[in-house]
């Protein structure tokens, strides 16, 4: 026990404290605190690798997913889905099949919509679009 202090006069103070602006203020501090923790908890959570379905038309082709020349997923045989991580440059997509001439498009790279949850905590800066769809061109017999 600290000299000179008695059992009452320790509940005065703490009595003083609880009913002083300083303890309510700390008390809306803590609420505020916790009301953000479980606001971003909550907010829909952008994954770590954004999902690309890929389809053709016919179904069947092979399909190489490239971003800065670089091949990052595959989807054989499609329709598939292809796991990519986020990034500021678009997709090409390129397609093949027996018999049909090879198809290329474009997934492009956007600014997905901010929450306030991603922005208390952060998110990704780009995704991309959910799918894509190429059609398949027949390649005409030879003439003989």
């Amino acid at each position: 026990m600290i000299s000179g202090w008695n059992g009452a006069a320790a509940a005065e103070v703490v009595g003083a404290v609880r009913g002083s602006s300083y303890a309510g203020a700390s008390v809306r501090m803590a609420a505020a605190i916790v009301l953000a923790a479980v606001a971003a908890g909550c907010s829909p959570d952008r994954p770590e690798k954004v999902e690309i379905f890929v389809a053709t038309v016919p179904p069947g082709a092979a399909c190489t997913l490239i971003r800065a020349g670089q091949p990052i997923a595959t989807v054989d045989p499609t329709p598939g889905i292809a796991l990519v991580l986020p990034g500021p440059e678009d997709i090409a997509v390129n397609c093949s099949r027996t018999g049909f001439a090879p198809a290329v498009a474009t997934v492009h790279s956007r600014k997905p919509e901010q929450s306030f949850g991603t922005l208390l905590r952060g998110g990704p800066n780009e995704t991309y679009d959910g799918s894509i769809t190429l059609p398949l061109t027949p390649r005409s017999a030879p003439w003989r």
